[in-house]
């Protein structure tokens, strides 16, 4: 199976990401002890947003059985983790770790907040040093496997041959990228959903939802998909 990750990070070098990340140290110890070969590419120190980087990797590697985006701050603890992404390729075109199902109002700006019957689980840190994560919950928000239509960003995993020409909205920077990738592919028959996987968010959230950057972003959000208009095999899109 020939997968590729791409992350974004702050680090300098790819030396850096592998030692001080941790996605990378997790990768580190996935592939040796599984014997797995990655291909890992990088967006390093960069500041153009999620999008531009995660569709030149789509450009780029369309000729990968899996592409998965995913934060630099997320440990994929799972022994299990090829095997695992191996069957959850056979079910969803786009696999993620949490996310909820079609919503009765598409422009709401974040999935977890619905009565939709949100789906998935991911660990999180309580506690932790520089080398190593001494104390984790898990945090379940519904059944996996499970359809779904929207993904949180964390972590995604696209099948390009599945997906054709599909691709991340870049007026999107860094927040409601992850929705809208999930939610368009949904409402153009691809099959999104959630898989189980262990891994663990390490993330200081800091002002998160309350930053100005999210709001500007949610309200950009909100005007496209109240406007939006959807036609078999197109992301095009009618503005009023």
């Amino acid at each position: 199976m020939k997968i590729t990750i791409a992350s974004a990070t702050r680090k300098e070098t790819k030396e850096e990401f592998l030692s001080d990340t941790w996605l990378g140290k997790a990768l580190n110890k996935l592939t040796r002890l599984s014997g797995h070969e990655i291909n890992i590419v990088l967006a390093l120190n960069r500041n153009d947003g999620l999008p531009v980087f995660y569709n030149e990797v789509l450009e780029t590697h369309k000729d990968a059985d899996a592409v998965i985006f995913c934060h630099d701050d997320l440990a994929i603890s799972d022994l299990f983790f090829f095997e695992k992404l191996e069957l959850a390729l056979q079910e969803f075109d786009i696999v993620g770790l949490v996310g909820s199902r079609t919503p009765k109002n598409e422009a709401h700006v974040r999935w977890f907040s619905r009565d939709d019957s949100p789906s998935g689980q991911i660990g999180t840190s309580l506690r932790q040093t520089n080398e190593a994560v001494l104390s984790t919950t898990v945090q379940t928000f519904g059944p996996t496997p499970y359809r779904s239509a929207e993904m949180d960003g964390v972590f995604i995993c696209v099948k390009p041959a599945k997906i054709g020409a599909h691709r991340f909205d870049e007026q999107f920077l860094y927040h409601h990228y992850d929705v809208d990738f999930t939610l368009m592919a949904d409402k153009l028959g691809r099959l999104v959903g959630t898989w189980p996987i262990y891994t663990i968010h390490v993330s200081n959230q800091g002002d998160g939802y309350n930053s100005r950057s999210f709001r500007e972003s949610a309200e950009a959000f909100t005007h496209k998909w109240e406007n939006l208009k959807i036609t078999e095999n197109s992301t095009e899109k009618e503005t009023a």
